[in-house]
């Protein structure tokens, strides 16, 4: 904390004097480090030696472990029982707090709760906690893959543990309704809402490896926790959070998965706060992804099949982008620079939601001269970022539709992959790979350069379990 005031601590106890002496309340600090063995013999720790109570392990994590929003879990065991007072646990906490769950979100902020809430959630439920536990150890081991974490932090036993409660508790939950009760009704919605969080959390540990099996599985039961038990006209912060976060996976799922089943409604939305960001472009792409699907189905069955008022999708992305704008107002972006960077993020879902609609609602022949109008202000809206590690995780998407209006175009095709794979170097999840092995069958297919991808990957993914661009 003194670090963050710019205060050079004096470590004195019971706390620090100089936050003392400007009346700050000091936090306390952890254990003091010491260096014992040989780093790197250049770059920034040239001449140094790992602490031995490292959290981090290498030169590229060493600017963002300590991210700016984090809740700084404290490493010191007293405060927690049981599995929290084994020294590897707390560090994966520590580094889900400080790695993953800026990643999780559009941007970082105070208000990240990917932290503020999965982070005390999981202080009280073993399986969340455990969820959470073979996430970090996943990330931290797949961006570090030659350090020798894997027999420190095993993955594999969190991930087993994991799967294994979550088991358990979904067959309790499934043996009957919840009483009426008060008493029992809290703490059906309780159980609800750490089966809910471990499956999202899961989903994000599926993302690192890119098993899309295993992801689709987890999404599954997900909706089926939301339909089944979470529909209520008092819902929590917590669960609001909760069923936001899987409407959000499951509109990215759903726009390349186009053989998915129906996407989840809009209207499981009614009860979440309107004001989170992005909520309003979400809720406009699966629009556009469940009426490219009824259509599809109508052309299928040989069913007249109605006009589309593409102007009023037009209208509906236009007022989307302001009040996006107008809601990311009151976020505290750090560095300050990143508030100009967000506007470009907003741009950029402008125009290549525009283009997806372009594509799932309009004839080939007739999309063309739309989605050329958008594709120069796509591509000059991503350029300045595209490079961006605060903002990866919001680029794969719009890099991934920008990549479907490439065909026959090299400089731009090797363009838009290095982008990808840096956006997934920066966010250590590998989810997209498939997105881009779909991209060069696109881009080499005969017929690519005349048909829509949406309508390409109708045709040739056929039994496979198909792609999702999405970090």
């Amino acid at each position: 904390m003194c670090t963050k005031r710019r205060i050079q601590c004096d470590r004195s106890l019971p706390g620090c004097k100089k936050c003392g002496v400007r009346r700050l309340q000091c936090s306390g600090y952890g254990r003091k480090l010491k260096w014992c063995r040989g780093v790197a013999s250049r770059g920034k720790l040239a001449g140094k030696t790992f602490p031995k109570d490292a959290l981090v392990f290498t030169e590229a994590h060493d600017e963002i472990i300590n991210a700016q929003f984090a809740i700084d879990f404290t490493l010191s065991p007293s405060p927690y029982p049981g599995l929290l007072k084994e020294t590897p646990v707390r560090r994966l906490i520590h580094y889900y707090d400080n790695v993953i769950a800026a990643t999780r979100v559009w941007v970082d902020s105070p208000d990240n709760s990917w932290r503020n809430i999965i982070i005390p959630l999981a202080m009280k439920s073993p399986l969340l906690l455990n969820s959470v536990l073979a996430l970090a150890a996943e990330h931290m081991c797949a961006r570090l893959p030659s350090s020798g974490l894997q027999s420190s932090f095993q993955p594999g036993k969190y991930r087993r543990k994991s799967l294994k409660l979550l088991s358990q508790a979904l067959s309790s939950e499934l043996k009957g309704e919840p009483s009426t009760a008060k008493t029992s009704l809290q703490r059906h919605h309780d159980s609800a809402n750490e089966i809910l969080a471990a499956l999202l959390v899961l989903c994000s540990l599926e993302m690192v490896q890119s098993s899309l099996t295993l992801w689709r599985l987890h999404l599954r039961a997900a909706r089926i926790m939301i339909q089944r038990w979470l529909p209520s006209n008092q819902l929590n912060s917590t669960t609001q959070f909760l069923i936001q976060e899987a409407f959000a996976f499951d509109v990215f799922a759903s726009t390349t998965i186009v053989l998915e089943p129906d996407p989840l409604p809009n209207n499981m939305l009614s009860l979440v706060d309107n004001r989170a960001i992005f909520i309003d472009y979400l809720r406009l792409l699966q629009t556009v992804t469940a009426t490219e699907r009824h259509r599809a189905a109508d052309i299928l069955r040989e069913a007249p099949v109605g006009p589309i008022d593409i102007l009023d999708f037009v209208t509906r992305f236009d007022k989307t982008g302001t009040r996006t704008l107008r809601l990311s107002r009151h976020l505290p972006f750090a560095p300050p620079s990143l508030r100009q960077d967000f506007a470009h993020v907003v741009e950029i879902y402008h125009y290549a939601g525009l283009i997806y609609t372009y594509q799932s609602l309009l004839p080939f022949s007739e999309n063309r001269q739309h989605i050329l109008h958008c594709l120069p202000n796509l591509f000059a809206s991503l350029v300045p970022i595209a490079d961006s590690a605060f903002l990866a995780q919001d680029l794969v998407w719009p890099l991934f539709i920008a990549g479907t209006e490439s065909q026959g175009n090299a400089l731009r095709q090797a363009w838009l992959k290095d982008k990808m794979e840096n956006a997934m170097r920066n966010t250590g999840y590998s989810m997209c790979i498939r997105a881009l092995d779909f991209l060069d069958r696109f881009w080499s297919a005969r017929d690519g350069a005349r048909t829509t991808w949406v309508e390409f990957a109708r045709k040739n993914d056929e039994g496979n379990d198909g792609f999702m661009a999405f970090a």
